[in-house]
């Protein structure tokens, strides 16, 4: 409730904000540059995007993936990614007002799912594993991009934060706990004293 409140109060400076902790032109071709190299030889047919802010990521995804699947339990973010589709031709997207708990996600059996910048806004990121390997098929690839721990407490009233990023191993172990094996990992130093993980997870 909290993070659709704070996004839903901020929706028109998404943008101003993730930029004081990582520009999306920083993280954004390294995740999908990841993504896109896993599945170069394999069908491409189902994918799903959870918080999509504005649609940045939704414009690399629509074009290589038969049907993409984005979710926020923000709607006024929805609506600004929705837009973003729409004058972008992107007509193979189908957006679903809620969070990683909505029914419509077990019946999805993706290929593929995609949680960029996400999980330092929810009070317990352990769940969304569970719930997105619900949302996958067997073999299913799960793609991570967060803040690494850090101490600048500054960007809990300024962007939304509830955690201070994530120790690596943190993630590895949530995602065993759900029933994933850890893939490819990059790591990233951001100038501004950050530190980007994009993680690749696969559904045993």
């Amino acid at each position: 409730a909290n993070s659709a409140a704070f996004f839903s109060e901020n929706a028109d400076k998404f943008q101003q904000q993730q930029e004081q902790i990582a520009a999306y032109s920083l993280y954004g071709p390294n995740a999908i540059e990841l993504l896109a190299s896993s599945f170069k030889d394999r069908p491409r047919k189902t994918v799903l995007e959870i918080g999509p802010g504005e649609g940045a990521f939704l414009a690399e995804l629509a074009p290589r993936f038969q049907q993409v699947f984005a979710i926020d339990n923000s709607e006024q973010m929805l609506n600004k990614a929705e837009e973003f589709a729409k004058r972008g031709g992107m007509s193979n997207i189908t957006f679903i007002h809620g969070d990683t708990k909505h029914s419509q996600l077990a019946a999805i059996n993706a290929d593929c799912a995609v949680i960029n910048m996400v999980l330092h806004h929810l009070p317990s990121p352990a769940d969304i594993f569970f719930d997105l390997a619900r949302a996958l098929k067997q073999g299913g690839e799960l793609y991570v991009t967060d803040l690494c721990s850090h101490d600048q407490n500054w960007v809990r009233d300024s962007c939304g934060d509830l955690w201070l990023g994530f120790e690596p191993e943190d993630l590895t172990e949530w995602a065993a706990l759900a029933g994933f094996k850890t893939g490819e990992n990059v790591y990233l130093a951001q100038r501004n004293g950050f530190r980007v993980q994009i993680r690749q997870f696969i559904k045993l």
